[in-house]
């Protein structure tokens, strides 16, 4: 994995611009981790946590990608809908693009198509419930309510709910800059 971390890294000056060539320097002042660094990175360390059962090898490398992006430079996510005053609303089942978005260590980009818009909190919420909880359920392929019958259903919706952590970012917390991208189009659910 080492080998596999080290090449990533080398390669990062190339990702998007091929290089063929056999000749190149090794880490340029550019080089940098990727997103698939801190993969291979989650990889290895849930390997050197020891199990041999597979359901918690996937749950060990599934914690430590959400720790390892919690620390990241730059945060890029969207949100699940913006009010006319600016406010943003966030409803997640982990939580970790809100911890990520209200606590992370570096920069936070959000990328907000116009199907995002709602004209009010009730709104808001009952567009992430209905709308984008739903496909995103189904994209997962989670067994909610919302995922089979397409309508948020708390009372019925077990471990697999999405619907856990509900966050209103009226402006971003002290010390921390989060910029909004608005597009035109319509972007996510």
């Amino acid at each position: 994995m080492l080998g596999a971390l080290i090449g990533d890294i080398v390669g990062s000056v190339y990702e998007w611009h091929n290089h063929k060539s056999k000749d190149f320097p090794l880490f340029q002042p550019d080089c940098r981790m990727t997103d698939d660094s801190v993969m291979t990175a989650a990889v290895a360390s849930a390997v050197l946590m020891g199990t041999e059962d597979l359901a918690q090898f996937q749950a060990n490398v599934v914690a430590e990608m959400r720790r390892l992006a919690s620390t990241a430079d730059t945060y890029l996510c969207s949100a699940n809908a913006i009010l006319p005053d600016g406010r943003i609303v966030n409803i997640d089942g982990f939580g970790n693009r809100l911890a990520a978005t209200l606590h992370g260590t570096g920069k936070v980009y959000m990328i907000v198509g116009k199907n995002k818009l709602a004209e009010n909190l009730d709104a808001a919420i009952a567009r992430i419930k209905n709308v984008s909880c739903p496909a995103n359920a189904k994209r997962l392929k989670l067994h909610t309510p919302c995922a089979l019958t397409g309508v948020c259903n708390q009372a019925e919706c077990g471990d697999d709910c999405m619907c856990r952590v509900t966050a209103v970012l009226e402006r971003p917390p002290r010390g921390r800059e989060i910029t909004v991208i608005f597009t035109e189009e319509a972007l996510g659910y």
